[in-house]
C-alpha cells in the first residue's frame, strides 16, 4: 500500500483505512514504505520532485476537466450537473461513509468487501477518476454475488452488465433529461450506491 501511495497518491486512502481499523504496525510500515520511495525519487529526480509536490500536485486541471464524461468521480457528476461547488462537502460525506462501512466490513471478517469499499470511496473522492481507474467496480460483482441472496445475485448480474455495456459512452443525443443524466453518470451513481449498500 505504501509503495502504491508513493507512485499514485489515491491509494494512500488504504493507509487511512489501516488506521481506521487500528492496524497501527501495518499502517506504520506502509507510511515508511511511501516515505522511502518518495525520498528515493527525490534523490533520483530532484528537479521533477521539487516541481511536483509544491506545485503540480495541486493542479488537478492539468490531467483534464472535471466535467469530461470519462471522469466518473463525484467531481465529474457535480461538474456535469452545474453543482461543482458541492464537491468538497460530497467528498467528505463519501469519505466518512466509505471508511465507516469498510471498518464494519473488516470487523465482520470480510476483508474483500472492506478493501472494495475503500477502493470505491477513493474513486469517488478523487478530483479525477477516469474510467480505467474504476478497478474496484468489477470487484464488487463477486462481493455482491457471494452474499448468498438471490436479490444480491441479481444486483451482481446488473453490475456486471453495467461494467460491460458502459452506458456513459452512449450517443449524447440519444438520451436526454433524467435518462441522459443517469446514463452519463452511471458509474458514479453506482459507486455511491455500493458505498452505502455493499454487503
Amino acid at each position: 500500500m505504501g509503495i502504491a501511495a508513493a507512485i499514485k497518491i489515491t491509494p494512500g486512502l488504504f493507509i487511512v483505512y489501516l488506521l481506521v481499523t487500528r492496524r497501527w504496525r501495518t499502517a506504520g510500515v506502509a507510511v515508511a514504505a511511501a516515505a522511502s520511495v518518495t525520498a528515493a525519487t527525490l534523490l533520483i529526480a530532484p528537479e521533477e520532485s521539487v516541481r511536483y509536490f509544491p506545485d503540480l500536485l495541486w493542479q488537478t486541471g492539468r490531467v483534464g476537466t472535471p466535467g469530461a464524461i470519462a471522469n466518473q468521480a463525484l467531481s465529474g457528476l457535480l461538474a456535469r450537473t452545474s453543482s461543482g461547488a458541492w464537491w468538497l462537502a460530497g467528498s467528505a460525506l463519501m469519505l466518512v461513509a466509505g471508511l465507516w462501512r469498510a471498518r464494519r466490513a473488516y470487523e465482520a471478517g470480510d476483508e474483500t468487501a472492506a478493501m472494495t469499499l475503500v477502493g470505491l470511496t477513493g474513486n469517488l473522492i478523487s478530483p479525477i477518476s477516469w474510467t480505467h481507474h474504476l478497478m474496484f467496480l468489477p470487484i464488487a460483482v463477486p462481493v455482491l454475488a457471494g452474499a448468498g441472496r438471490s436479490f444480491r445475485t441479481l444486483l451482481a448480474a446488473g453490475l456486471y452488465a453495467l461494467c460491460v455495456l458502459s452506458p456513459i459512452w452512449l450517443d449524447p443525443g440519444a438520451l436526454t433529461g433524467v435518462a441522459g443524466l443517469i446514463a452519463g453518470n452511471s458509474f458514479t451513481l453506482t459507486m455511491v450506491a455500493l458505498v452505502f449498500l455493499l454487503p
